[in-house]
Parts: C-alpha cells; structure tokens; sequence
C-alpha cells in the first residue's frame, strides 16, 4: 500500500524532539504499519495524543508542504481506527482527537481534526464538538456543525434537535433542519412539523425537505396538514416533499400508506403538476392493480394526463398489463386509442397483438397507423396477412406504415411468409410487399426475389422485384442476375442491368466480374447485346476486349454504350481502339464519346507521354469539327488534360468568339485542377479570359484563381502528393514508404489548386489524406540550364525530410507550426532536370509545407522551371 511505503515521511513530520523509539513504534501501530498488541480504548488514547499532539502542533507551519505529512498521518491514523473490528482503537483515537480541539490547537489542525471525527467519533466526542459550534471561528463552527450531521450517535441526534430549538437566526435554522434531513432521524418530526408554520419561507423549505427524508406517517401527515396552511410561495415545496415521502414510503414497502397519500392528491382539485405525479405514484405503487386507473386517465380530454397514462402503460410491470389493456383498446376513443397503441409498442409484449390486429381496420386513419407501428414491435409470422393487405393502398400513410411494419417484423418464418403471400397476390399488394422485401434485408432475400424473376410475373411485379433485387444482392448473385438480363423483357432487363452495375464493383477480380456477362453475351438476342456489352466493358478484365471490340464495329449506339464503359478501364489498353473509331466515325456522337474515352485512358494511364497523345487527339478533333456543339465538346476535354500546352490551348480558343465563353469556363475548371502546377502558363491564359469574358460571374472566379497564384511569389507551387502513410504508427518519420523507396511504385496524384493557400502554403489537411499521426510525401521537378549552388527555405508542420535527385540532403524530426522559411538547406542543382521529394510527418492538428529556391545569400534564382514528375 503506498501510506506504508511513506511511513518514514510521516515519521519525519515529527518535530525532532519527538522521535524516540517509543513515537516510533507507536505511529505504525496507529497507522497499521505493524501489528499492535491489544489495547483498551483508554490506552489506545494514550498513545494516539502522544502521536497526534505533535502532528497537530506541526499543522501550525506557513508552508503548505511542510504541512501535508502531519495532515496526511493524522488522516491514516484515522482511518485504521475507522475499520470494521477495532471498536476501542477507534474510540481512544477519536477521544485522542477530541480532546485537541480546544484553542490551544491552531485552527488547521482542529478543522481537520474534525473533518476526521466525522468519519470516526460517535458519542465520546459529541461534548467536546459540542462545544465548538459557537466557536468564534466560522469556519471551525460550521466544521463541528458538519462533524456532529455525520455522527451517527444518538447522544449527536439529540444536540443537533435541541440546538435547532434554540436557533436564533434563519441561517442557523436551516443549517441544522437539513442536518437533521440528512441523518433521517424520525425523533426531529415534532420539530420539524412546527417549522412547516414558519413565517420565514426558507424554513419551511428546508423542514418540508427533511420531513419527505424521513419518509414515514408522521412525517407524511405533517406535510399533509401543512398544505393547507402553508403560505402561497411555499406550497410547491411542501407539495413536492409529500410526494417524495410518498415515493419512499412505497419503498419501504408501506404501500397502503403511500396509496392513500397518492389516492388523496389525486384529485381534480389538485394543480395538474401534483395530480399527474400522484398518478405516476399511484402506477407505481399499485402495479397492475393500477390498469383500471391508467386506462380512466387515457382516456381524459386532457391531452397531458393522457400522455402520462400512455408512459405509464410502458413502464408498469407485471406480465397480464399488455393483455389487460389491450383488451380494452376497443373502449377507447380514437385519440385514447393511438396513445394506449404507442405505449403497447414500447412494451414489446407480443400478447397483446390479437387486440391490435383488430384496429388495423378501424375507420380513423391515425388509429390504422398507430396500430401498424405496434404490429412491428410486437407482431410475427401471423400478421403478415393482415398488414399485406393494408400495405397495398399505394403512397397513403397507412399503407406506407403497414409496409415499414412488414419491413421490421421479425421471427421465424417472416421472409417466406412475404414471399407465399407476393405469389398468391394481385399486382398492387404484390407490388407493395415486394418494396417491404427489399426494406428488410433479409440474408435470403436475394435468393428468394431471384426464383420468384424466373416465373411468370405481370410487367409492374417483375419490375419491382428487379428493384427488391438492386437492394439484396450481393456479388454472389451475380451470375444469376446475368442469366435474368437475358432472359426478362426490355423492362425486366434494364433493371437487371442496374443491379449488375452495382455488383460489379463488389466482385473481387476483372475474371470473376466478366465470366458471366460473356456467358450471357453468347446466349443474347442482337437488340440487346449492347446493352451486355457496355456491361461488359466495366469488367476490366483483358480477356474481354475481344468481344468489346466487336461492339465497337456496331451501330452508333454499342459503340457509344462501349466506349463509356472502357473509359474507366484499368489501364490504356482500349486507348488505340478509341482513337480509330476517332478517326474513322463519320457520326459526331460518336467522336465525342470516343475522344473522351481516349483522354481519359491517356490522362489516367499514360503519364507525360499520355497526355501528349491526348492533347494531341484533340487538336486533331478540334480541326475535324463539325460546328460549334462539337467543338464545344473537344474543349471539354481539353480542360481534363493536366499540361502546359493544354492551358496553352485553351487559352488560344478564347479568341474565337463562339467558343470564348466556354473556354474561359473550361479554363475556370483546368485552374482549380492544375493552376498551381503550371501557374507560369496558366497565369497569362487566365488574365486574357478575364480580359475576354463578358459574364460578370465567371470573370469575378477568374480574378480570383489570377491573385492565388500571382501570391504563390517565389515558392513552389507545381506538386504531387502522395500518401497518407504510416497512420498510428511509432516511428513514422524514419520508417521508410514506397516514396523514398527505390523503384517501388506509389501514387501520385496533382495538388489542386485550392489546396495551395496563399504564399505557396501546401495544406495537407485540406487534401483527402488529411488526419493526424501520419506522413505524406510532395515531389517536383526542377530546371536550370546551369549547375547552380542554391539554397531550399523550407517551411513545415510538424517535422520533415528532402532528397534531391536522390540523395537525402535534410532532415529534421520536430513538433513545430509551420514558418516560412524556417529551415534553409544549401543544396547543388545540376544542369537539366532535377527530382525533388519532401516527406511531411503530421502528429496532430495543422499540417503543411512550403518551398521556396533561392540563391545561397537568399536572392531569387532566375532561370526556374518546374514540371510534374512521370
């Protein structure tokens, strides 16, 4: 235990001349240290003053921690008395501590000392404490006040009655009347009963108080008379305490008593705050004796008492209630009838679903409703019938009701109970049983919703259920799913088409994902094979492009169908077959959904050399161009493309005035993508649309990207980012990632330009890979024509890492803000292209970057370029 590994510290709170062998031994017998031999309550009070005087005495010093070892022993000494077996160890300690309560003690120790005696005195130290409540101290005369509330001794009780009797002043009165409060001490009641008559309102507060304490018929009838003499402004009180006693009574298991109290203020005359509380108190005390009493309040005008009824139908136990008051829903009125069914539902009892089921053909649509929502909390198997048919009315609420209880029922049997009553049913019910169907989830439901497709189904059936199959299946029933594509109508196929792209994206691989629509292609009739084709075509799997090249030789409409599919394809492989339908379609529609699948593949997949080839597609297609809808749309796609000369071409469109407006709307676009990365081109592109557009709007955005970039001033502003990594892990700052690691592949993506604040500030936290405990990587690439000694300020939060052209030339593990500027590194750039990499380490809140390349005295550098990296 810690106090005996701090004994010696409690020895060394004894004044020096104390510490002799005999102190000694006697502080670990009084702090349990050793074992004691046994001693009398008269000798134990011998030894505890003669430890206790000096600790006392100590208690006097200025110094606070000079005090707390003797505070600390006089509390453990108290505490080993205190325990449970050693009755005379505690009454000699006690005796011990009363007898250093007089004025020679300093006023600490005897506030502590009786602090202590409230936990150990009883009646040896009642005459000694006694004597302190006049103390001329405060603070020592509330101390003994509060010692004397917490002896649990009857000699404390009578003081503590008589000093209440000679009270002279409110303050005083109160203090004691909630002493006696608090020790529940039912000899006080005459006293306390006088004080209900009090003039002073805090007085009778305070006595109401005690007396709902004491909680017995003494006390309950005081306060009963008291109510009708007690001044206005004190009635809530003593109402409030009535009803505590009554509360308390009940638990004492004196039900009768408390009934009467209850059954008494029950009464119309009563204010509603008392009358209703009775009636919770009734509820409570009767239990099921108390049905008749609820159902009489249900069924008041007043729409509070009915609310309290209906929470008390809820909380009463006993497990005939639910029935008891089911049978009587038929009693009620319609109003009565949707509280009594609320509360029904919270009960949960299935027994009184006979008696609801019954209501859902009650004339009044609320009623209906109510008794729809109880059916799902405590109906089963055997309502479905019965709120199937209510469940048809189509969008009414209670037919949307009985469809959300079909969707909550649970037990045994439910699901194919739905499914027998969907096959046995005209089309409206059938329609709506299916929509509860697909609200339950059930784990069969996909299976069961699939073989009830296979059969012969009226067009709205069928097309419902293909909509309860889009919400249960899961990538198993994709085969399954494929084989109904071929089999349904135009209607029925369609909606299966839907569920096969939800699924499509849950199977785990391109084999698994293409296997079954290829096996349904061959069985296919021709008006619907484009339909399984652009299916097909978000597989990703290459053993496909075969048969998704043939679509690409079809009508207008497959190829179109095709190429939106393989514009999400893994990799560029459909690049070249997008870019021949480009060259050879003779149909505008096409050529746009083929230029579009083509840059995107090389935009996605083809890095510098893809985008190249994009760039230049669209130039190709911006001259083939068959008037200005066409080449509005290659525009549309040249704002895709993350390059210079794309900016660069944008800009050039925005002198052809049937196309300015949407190139400066395209160049709107590109600058939130890569305004940042190419700011030197697209700077001047973005000052000529603000120039060019007439559209007050767009030139007001176009200003705004012009003054992001123009404050980047000589900072980095063309990045890539990469990560999170190393999320919750230690040492994430020297672990090293796939980044900084040698010919291991990561992913890069292009810091948008809202994401580079003001200054050149890199803002992780406003990226997707935002968070705290991780770290994230930024690359670039600089140009100089010359081998050039030059200097890196860099600014970050929280540490950071740099390698240039591979080599790591900066590091430093620090929680910091960020700065700019704070760390400069001189550095080597060579001649030609240069690769630079940071690693930003975030522990928690910002984190950022910044970069700026400067000259070694720090002037700027003429002669920068950057570029993003392949």
């Amino acid at each position: 235990m810690i106090w005996r590994r701090c004994l010696p510290l409690l020895l060394l709170a004894l004044p020096l001349a104390a510490q002799d062998a005999d102190l000694a031994l006697w502080t670990k017998h009084l702090t349990g240290a050793e074992t004691a031999p046994a001693r009398d309550a008269a000798e134990w009070q011998r030894v505890a003053t003669a430890v206790a005087t000096p600790l006392a005495a100590a208690m006097a010093d200025e110094d606070p921690g000079k005090r707390q070892g003797p505070k600390n022993a006089l509390e453990q000494i108290a505490h080993q008395a205190a325990r449970p077996d050693a009755e005379a160890q505690r009454a000699g300690v006690a005796a011990a501590y009363a007898s250093l309560l007089g004025p020679a003690t300093n006023w600490r120790a005897r506030q502590w000392l009786l602090q202590l005696l409230a936990n150990c005195g009883r009646d040896e130290v009642v005459d000694a404490v006694a004597k302190l409540l006049d103390d001329g101290d405060a603070r020592i005369a509330e101390q003994a006040r509060l010692c004397l509330e917490n002896n649990p001794s009857t000699a404390a009780s009578a003081l503590l009655r008589a000093r209440l009797a000679a009270s002279g002043t409110t303050a005083q009165q109160v203090a004691y009347l909630n002493g006696l409060g608090y020790r529940v001490d039912p000899a006080a009641t005459p006293v306390l009963a006088k004080l209900l008559a009090h003039a002073d309102d805090a007085v009778v507060q305070a006595a109401a108080a005690a007396l709902a304490r004491t909680a017995d018929g003494a006390a309950a009838d005081a306060l009963q008379q008291a109510r009708g003499t007690a001044q206005a402004t004190c009635r809530p009180a003593v109402d409030d305490a009535l009803l505590l006693a009554a509360e308390r009574i009940a638990k004492k298991g004196q039900r009768p008593l408390a009934e009467r109290i209850f059954r008494a203020l029950y009464v119309p005359a009563e204010p509603p705050r008392v009358r209703l509380a009775a009636l919770r108190g009734l509820a409570v005390t009767l239990g099921e004796g108390a049905i008749d009493l609820v159902l009489a309040a249900l069924g008041s005008p007043d729409a509070e008492t009915a609310t309290v009824a209906a929470q008390l139908v809820g909380d009463l136990p006993g497990a005939q209630v639910s029935r008891a008051f089911a049978a009587k829903l038929g009693d009620l009125q319609p109003a009565a009838q949707v509280v009594l069914l609320g509360a029904l539902a919270q009960r949960a009892d299935p027994a009184a679903a006979p008696a609801v089921v019954k209501l859902l053909s009650s004339p009044t649509a609320e009623v209906q409703v109510a008794a729809a929502n109880a059916l799902a909390a405590i109906g089963g198997v055997e309502v479905v019938p019965d709120l199937g048919t209510l469940a048809r009315g189509g969008a009414t609420p209670v037919a949307q009701a009985a469809r959300n209880a079909l969707a909550r029922l649970r037990g045994a049997g439910v699901d194919a109970a739905i499914m027998k009553l969907i096959r046995d049913s005209q089309p409206p019910l059938a329609v709506a049983l299916l929509q509860a169907v697909a609200l339950r989830q059930a784990r069969d439901g996909a299976a069961a919703v699939l073989g009830l497709l296979q059969e012969k189904l009226p067009p709205a059936v069928a097309a419902e259920a293909a909509r309860a199959l889009a919400a249960l299946a899961g990538p198993g029933d994709l085969p399954a799913v494929c084989r109904l594509l071929v089999a349904l109508d135009a209607t029925g196929a369609e909606a299966a088409a839907d569920v096969v792209r939800k699924l499509l994206p849950q199977v785990a691989t391109p084999a698994e994902r293409s296997a079954p629509l290829q096996a349904s292609l061959a069985a296919v009739a021709a008006d619907r094979r484009g339909l399984l084709l652009g299916l097909l075509a978000q597989s990703g799997d290459a053993a496909a492009l075969p048969a998704l090249r043939s679509g690409l030789a079809g009508d207008a409409d497959t190829q179109i169908t095709v190429l939106e599919g393989l514009a999400e394809w893994p990799d560029a492989a459909p690049a070249a077959d997008a870019l021949k339908v480009l060259q050879t379609s003779t149909e505008a529609r096409v050529r746009i959904a083929a230029l579009a699948c083509y840059v995107g593949l090389q935009v996605a997949h083809g890095r510098r050399a893809g985008q190249e080839a994009a760039l230049a597609a669209c130039r190709e297609a911006q001259a083939k161009a068959a008037g200005d809808g066409e080449k509005r749309q290659v525009l549309r796609q040249l704002g895709t493309i993350p390059s210079a000369a794309a900016v660069a071409q944008i800009g050039g469109l925005l002198d052809d005035p049937a196309l300015a407006p949407m190139a400066g709307e395209t160049l709107f676009f590109a600058a939130g993508q890569v305004g940042a990365a190419f700011r030197d081109d697209m700077l001047p592109a973005l000052r000529k649309a603000v120039e060019k557009t007439a559209d007050a709007d767009l030139k007001g955005k176009l200003q705004q990207y012009v003054d992001l970039l123009q404050g980047y001033g000589e900072r980095v502003s063309c990045w890539q980012v990469s990560g999170p990594y190393g999320v919750d892990a230690g040492d994430r700052f020297n672990a090293a990632y796939a980044p900084e690691k040698p010919n291991t592949p990561a992913t890069w993506t292009v810091v948008p330009t809202p994401q580079v604040k003001g200054g050149g500030l890199v803002d992780f936290q406003a990226m997707p890979l935002r968070g705290d405990n991780r770290c994230g990587y930024l690359r670039t690439r600089v140009f100089l024509a010359e081998r050039t000694e030059a200097r890196l300020e860099l600014g970050s939060d929280d540490g950071a890492k740099v390698w240039l052209n591979g080599k790591e030339v900066h590091a430093k593990d620090v929680p910091r803000g960020h700065t700019f500027g704070e760390d400069k590194v001189d550095v080597l750039l060579e001649a030609g292209w240069n690769e630079l990499l940071l690693k930003i380490a975030n522990g928690g809140g910002d984190w950022s970057a910044s970069l700026r390349i400067a000259k070694r005295d720090g002037s700027a550098l003429a002669g920068l370029k950057y570029e993003l990296g392949e």
